[in-house]
């Protein structure tokens, strides 16, 4: 890989936008190429944690540089925060990215689908057994409850009009009535029903 007269950050050159053996090196606002984070990190799909490898001296503008960036970190955890979505972020050549997409390009050296979904829907539970590529309805359809559910069943709602339970389910882009039912019980059946008929995810509504 050719890296040409990226900014230097840190002591090693951040990648310019270049092409080098018919393999573009994406721009700093976008996920590094998987060829390069691949030349970069270590995954364990284990325990979805990324780990900074022995880098080139490709990255780096002399043996100084790299010497002292692999002597600091070579072979340590690469660290992340939180952000304000519940994602872990990574920083990489001083830009930062989602840890899950990371973890999938190195994983899987490609590029990550545009939607991957947490299964189990915890955030930064990033083991490569938790993600999966899924479409944006698919994802809908893994979602915990919302904060503003008062009957502790998603899909479903009191009356206080009719004083019954009312079900409801989206699908094909739109909201469906699935009855009203005289208990909570009745209509929380019909809404599961109505999940498993539609393909929503067993996890969907969880806490």
């Amino acid at each position: 890989m050719i890296y040409k007269s990226g900014r230097k950050r840190g002591g090693y050159l951040a990648p310019a936008l270049t092409k080098a053996k018919g393999i573009f090196v994406m721009a700093e606002s976008q996920l590094p190429n998987h060829d390069v984070l691949r030349q970069l990190l270590r995954y364990n799909p284990e325990t979805g944690e990324l780990f900074w490898i022995e880098r080139g001296l490709n990255f780096f503008p002399d043996k100084r540089a790299w010497a002292w960036w692999n002597g600091r970190n070579a072979g340590n955890r690469v660290s992340s925060a939180t952000g304000k979505t519940g994602y872990l972020l990574v920083k990489i050549f001083a830009k930062r990215y989602l840890a899950h997409r990371v973890a999938w390009a190195v994983h899987y050296a490609e590029r990550p689908p545009i939607q991957i979904d947490h299964i189990n829907g915890i955030r930064h539970d990033n083991r490569i057994g938790n993600l999966r590529s899924v479409t944006a309805v698919d994802n809908q359809r893994n979602m915990k409850r919302s904060v503003r559910n008062t009957s502790g069943v998603t899909g479903v709602c009191y009356n206080a009009r009719r004083k019954m339970w009312s079900a409801y389910i989206s699908f094909n882009g739109a909201q469906h009535k699935l009855g009203l039912f005289s208990t909570l019980q009745e209509a929380a059946s019909v809404r599961r029903a109505a999940e498993v008929a539609h393909d929503y995810h067993k996890n969907h509504g969880r806490r």
